[in-house]
């Protein structure tokens, strides 16, 4: 598994579902997302939901006493879930849907950057991580849980902080949306 540190890097792969939502009008649609929408929690439910899973591998060398991380892979999957409108929509709620839709997937680039830069920031740190008087690669494992668990935090607030700064927006297209007829 050991590789040249050259050869890591970050790979992100989204995968796209939908699930289907009824309604000529803007209400109608609204209504349906609410009913059909995946939960997070019981009481929490997303219109559009983004999960995300991480992924490390990675070889560790010992050069004398030292032991290093060699290379490896950083991988974040994104799975996206959308609503797909399966009824014809007058051109008004069409136009409100569509810039719903279109929001939806400004956010899937964001918060792609967003994992993908915390990923990348968890390899870097990674990649420079050397313990010294460590033939068995013992003491770098607790290292790297640490880097692993502030990075999945890091990572975590990033995606918070990206909510709750676009709530606004989502909030006025879903109305505009509701109110199409």
């Amino acid at each position: 598994m050991a590789a040249s540190s050259s050869f890591a890097d970050v790979r992100v792969v989204t995968e796209k579902q939908t699930y289907p939502v009824s309604g000529r009008t803007g209400a109608e649609l609204y209504t349906s997302m609410q009913k059909k929408a995946p939960r997070r929690t019981i009481f929490t439910q997303d219109l559009a939901q983004f999960r995300f899973e991480f992924t490390v591998r990675h070889g560790m060398g010992v050069d004398g006493r030292v032991c290093s991380i060699q290379g490896g892979t950083f991988n974040v999957k994104m799975t996206v879930t959308y609503p797909q409108t399966i009824d014809k929509l007058s051109p008004k709620t069409g136009q409100a849907w569509a810039r719903l839709i279109a929001d939806m997937h400004r956010a899937e680039a964001a918060r792609t950057r967003i994992a993908r830069q915390s990923m990348r920031d968890l390899m870097d740190a990674t990649l420079r991580l050397k313990t010294a008087n460590d033939p068995t690669c013992t003491k770098i494992r607790g290292h790297l849980n640490r880097l692993r668990r502030k990075a999945l935090a890091d990572h975590d607030a990033s995606q918070y902080r990206f909510s709750k700064e676009s709530a606004a927006l989502g909030s006025k297209l879903l109305a505009e949306l509701a109110a199409a007829k």
